[in-house]
C-alpha cells in the first residue's frame, strides 16, 4: 500500500494534502453513487447504522460480528439478478477513480466465501481501498485505470449469506483508509454516498 502511494505521489496530479481530499469529498463532484438507476433512498436502514466497523479484521476470516460497510439494495423480488422496474441487469458504477488491484470471479454456489464475486479499487487521491461484493459479473481487470462513474460490474447475489433467498439483492460496499503504518482501517461511506452524483 505504501508502495501505491508513493507511485502516485510522485505524479504531479495526485501531490494534494489532507485539506484538498476533504475539499473533493465534499464537493458533491468527486463520488458517483455507486449503483446505476438508484439513489440514496437503496441504501440500507436509516441513516445508515446498518454500518459497524468495531472488531473488523481483514486479515482474519474467523473474524464474525462487524460488518464495515454500507448495503445498497436494488427491486429484485423473484431473486434474478434482474431489475423488477427495467428488465434489465443492474451496473455497479466506481465511486470514484482509481486503479483495480485484484477481482474474484468463479465464485459458486456452496463456497463459503462471503463476498462472492468481489472488486478491489485503489483511490490514490483518498489513499484507500474500495472493495464492491456479491457481484455476478465483473467487468474489469487488475491493472485497469477506472474513472467515477464508470461500470465494474453486473450486480448479482454471489457469496455465502448473499445468496441465500433470506438476503436481498444487493451491493456490499466497503472502504478501507490506508493508515500510516500501511494497515486498511474501515472508514463508513454513508457520508460520500450523500453527495454521490446519481446515474441514470
Amino acid at each position: 500500500m505504501n508502495n501505491l502511494q508513493a507511485r502516485f505521489r510522485s505524479m504531479e496530479s495526485y501531490q494534494q494534502d489532507s485539506l484538498q481530499r476533504d475539499s473533493l469529498r465534499r464537493t458533491g463532484q468527486y463520488f458517483s453513487f455507486p449503483i446505476r438507476g438508484y439513489s440514496t433512498s437503496a441504501i440500507g436502514g436509516t441513516h445508515g447504522e446498518g454500518y459497524k466497523g468495531t472488531g473488523f479484521d481483514l486479515f482474519d476470516y474467523n473474524v464474525r460480528g462487524s460488518h464495515p460497510a454500507q448495503d445498497i439494495f436494488v427491486n429484485d423480488r423473484n431473486q434474478d439478478n434482474i431489475d423488477d422496474r427495467t428488465g434489465k441487469p443492474v451496473d455497479i458504477l466506481a465511486m470514484s477513480r482509481g486503479l483495480v488491484l485484484a477481482i474474484e470471479t468463479d465464485w459458486k454456489p456452496g463456497s463459503d466465501y462471503r463476498g462472492g464475486n468481489w472488486i478491489w479499487v485503489y483511490d490514490p487521491t483518498l489513499h484507500g481501498l474500495f472493495y464492491y461484493a456479491h457481484n455476478s459479473e465483473v467487468d474489469v481487470s487488475p491493472g485497469q485505470w477506472v474513472k467515477a462513474g464508470e461500470k465494474l460490474a453486473e450486480m448479482g447475489r454471489s457469496g455465502f449469506n448473499a445468496y441465500k433467498s433470506r438476503s436481498p439483492t444487493h451491493l456490499h460496499l466497503m472502504y478501507l483508509q490506508i493508515q500510516p503504518n500501511g494497515l486498511p482501517q474501515p472508514l463508513n461511506t454513508y457520508e460520500w454516498l450523500l453527495t454521490a452524483r446519481p446515474s441514470k
